[in-house]
């Protein structure tokens, strides 16, 4: 591994087991390790990945801290940053809804995919801190983000505060078996 220091796990269809690290990206077949990182990868800018998701295509999308999103198919790596709409390269969070949709919860917003370039979806509510940090898709398609505005769901392409008081920052979203959510917070498990 490229560090110890493991922030996200995934496993593609192929049976590849995707660890992101503070120094990079590593793949694993069960028997060794294959390194992508700044020094043998061009397209990323940055090693720090923070988060990833698997799309039903296969394909692996892959947060950065500083190197925005990651795109690999088809033994390619692309990246996604201020070129193709995002704000900010410190994405904290990245999911592929069940739609097809790529988020990427960033420090200065919450992006979707639209086509080959993403749009910034939490301006309309003007929000004292813009930060993002957690997504999370319920079984029956509504995608939620966090962060220190609180609580949000996305309805009808549009973001919403849910939730009373929603006074909490929150970095991270799960849910039970029987659909609640569960909310790491300043305040503790919520």
């Amino acid at each position: 591994l490229p560090e110890n220091r493991i922030r996200a796990l995934a496993q593609t269809p192929d049976g590849y087991l995707w660890i992101g690290t503070s120094g990079g990206l590593a793949r694993f077949d069960g028997v060794r390790f294959v390194v992508y990182a700044r020094f043998n990868t061009p397209a990323m800018t940055g090693d720090d990945v923070s988060a990833l998701a698997v799309a039903r295509d296969g394909s692996l999308w892959a947060a950065t801290d500083g190197g925005g999103l990651l795109h690999y198919q088809d033994g390619r790596f692309r990246s996604f940053g201020p070129n193709q709409g995002l704000a900010n390269e410190f994405v904290r969070a990245v999911h592929v809804d069940r739609r097809g949709n790529v988020w990427a919860a960033t420090n200065r917003g919450l992006f979707r995919s639209a086509g080959e370039k993403f749009e910034r979806i939490d301006e309309e509510l003007h929000l004292p801190n813009i930060a993002f940090f957690g997504l999370y898709e319920r079984s029956d398609g509504r995608v939620f983000a966090g962060g220190p505005a609180g609580l949000f769901s996305i309805e009808d392409g549009k973001l919403r505060p849910y939730g009373a008081g929603n006074q909490m920052e929150v970095y991270y979203i799960g849910a039970a078996r029987d659909g609640s959510l569960w909310l790491s917070t300043t305040h503790g498990l919520q």
